[in-house]
């Protein structure tokens, strides 16, 4: 857990408040700004850790990230990030329900999940997206 979680401390960007996803061999990264899918998914890992509570240093630094990481989120257009940061904040509340950050973004970003999910669905489709990719 240990490199996983400095893996994605490397990967945040304080100042963008994102994470960023593709590391070069040396160090560098090839994006600027990652994917809204990774970011979500790299919120997801940290609530893991905060959730299981293994190490309170770990549980620390993974807050922290989460804090830190969760409000871009709220800017996501993309469904695949609606939902894997739904998951995210789902798994966060196992440790603290009560957090009203997360509760105001969790209620934003499902009823836009909901709110496309009826725009796009007919009588044969019942999908946010008129494909299937991958995530989902």
């Amino acid at each position: 857990m240990p490199i996983y979680l400095g893996f994605l401390d490397f990967a945040f960007d304080r100042r963008t408040g994102r994470f960023r996803n593709l590391l070069n061999y040396d160090r560098t990264w090839s994006d600027t700004i990652g994917s809204e899918d990774s970011h979500a998914r790299a919120l997801w890992a940290l609530a893991t850790v905060v959730d299981l509570g293994f190490d309170d240093g770990l549980v620390g630094v993974a807050m922290e990230l989460f804090d830190r990481g969760l409000p871009k989120a709220a800017e996501f257009r993309s469904p695949r990030a609606w939902a894997s940061t739904l998951l995210a904040i789902h798994v966060f509340h196992g440790s603290f329900p009560g957090a009203r950050t997360t509760r105001q973004i969790r209620d934003d970003l499902a009823r836009r999940l909901v709110d496309q999910t009826e725009s796009n669905a007919d009588d044969t489709w019942f999908w946010p997206e008129n494909t299937v990719t991958y995530d989902n």
